[in-house]
């Protein structure tokens, strides 16, 4: 959500920058977990889109299956829902940054109108969660990057039909 919607080269210059900094962070604490992070920073693996959208949407279903043994749950499943469509949304992103050169612009537009509507429910849900527990005086700050990237999402399918 930091970087929204950008190019690929963008994307891996943010990573590379990411990567960059994390190693010597890692290095800062060996004993403490710090060398199995290096060992996670030098390993390249590819994007894997499907995998992860199916792993996330198991956890959903079971998440909902689930009865928890507390007088809040239904409140604790929102929480839970809200960080699995976060990474659902951000993995949607990061496939159309990857992708998306190949896509045609009717498919971009489908794509794009998809994940607009995507993170329009996230932030309904996410306000709902936040004014739970928080003074509404600091969602819109929360909220600001969700916005940022709504304005980027539409700019984009403004855009995009304008040329049609």
């Amino acid at each position: 959500f930091e970087i929204g919607l950008c190019t690929k080269k963008e994307l891996d210059d943010y990573l590379q920058k990411a990567k960059e900094w994390m190693v010597p962070y890692a290095e800062s604490f060996l004993e403490d977990g710090g060398a199995e992070l290096l060992g996670q920073l030098q390993v390249e693996k590819a994007f894997d889109y499907e995998g992860l959208v199916t792993y996330i949407t198991n956890l959903k279903q079971a998440l909902l299956k689930a009865e928890l043994q507390c007088e809040d749950q239904e409140a604790i499943k929102k929480e839970y829902i809200q960080a699995f469509d976060l990474t659902l949304i951000s993995a949607d992103i990061r496939q159309y940054i990857e992708k998306g050169e190949t896509f045609s612009r009717t498919q971009k537009i489908s794509y794009l109108k998809t994940l607009d509507q995507k993170l329009e429910e996230h932030m309904k849900l996410y306000k709902e969660n936040w004014l739970r527990d928080n003074k509404i005086s600091y969602l819109e700050k929360s909220i600001s990057l969700f916005i940022r990237l709504e304005g980027q999402i539409r700019e984009a399918l403004e855009t995009l039909t304008r040329g049609a």
